[in-house]
Formats: C-alpha cells, sequence, structure tokens
C-alpha cells in the first residue's frame, strides 16, 4: 500500500503542484511513522487530496485546516476501504501507521476517481 501511495504522488506531482524537493519515499515514511514530526509535509498532502477545487493554493496556514476535511470525508466514505472508521474514536494522529497509509491510499483513489 505505501508504494501505491507513493507512486500515485509522484504521478499526481503536477496535478496536485507538490515540488519535487518535497516529496519522497522517506519523507513519506517519516510523515505516516512520525506525523507530529512531520505535520507541514502530511498537511500539504492531506489538504491537497480533501480540497474541493484542486486550483485552490496551499499554505502554510492550510497545515491545520486538513483535519476537519478528513473527519467529514471519512465519516461519508470509510465503508468503501475500511471495516470501520479509524478515525471514529481517534485522530488521525492517534491511529497507528498503517491506519495512517491505509487512509492515504483511499484519499489517493478517491481523488482520481473524482477527477476528469
Amino acid at each position: 500500500m505505501f508504494a501505491s501511495t507513493m507512486q500515485f504522488f509522484r504521478m499526481f506531482m503536477e496535478p496536485l503542484r507538490l515540488r519535487r524537493s518535497v516529496l519522497n519515499s522517506d519523507l513519506l515514511e517519516a510523515a505516516v511513522m512520525r506525523p507530529w514530526d512531520n505535520r507541514l509535509l502530511l498537511g500539504e498532502l492531506l489538504f491537497k487530496l480533501l480540497r474541493d477545487n484542486p486550483e485552490t493554493p496551499f499554505t502554510d496556514r492550510d497545515c491545520d485546516r486538513w483535519e476537519p476535511m478528513l473527519e467529514k470525508k471519512m465519516a461519508k466514505r470509510w465503508d468503501m476501504h475500511f471495516d470501520s472508521n479509524p478515525l471514529g474514536e481517534r485522530s488521525f494522529f492517534g491511529i497507528t501507521p498503517n491506519q495512517r497509509i491505509h487512509i492515504l491510499y483511499a484519499l489517493c483513489e478517491w481523488y482520481w476517481i473524482a477527477r476528469p
């Protein structure tokens, strides 16, 4: 699942407006394993996957705006990828790294499906 998620980010680097210097597999792994230490990268990835308008630019202030967006999306779609909502009783920072990468994978899939 990690490799598929990383490949998605490589393929959609331009539409997501990701900078090559910002994302590589080591940085993604660090963000999944230690989200508090990698809030800016994680915030950028999640915000860009969750935003309704792909033209909406990301700013450092958006680093903290993604969590309610994620909770809302997961509340609506968790049953497409999960047996139960992993964010039902915990925040993204309180779940396991495996659950975090699974959520990122699901968001990548939903992003791809939603785009023309």
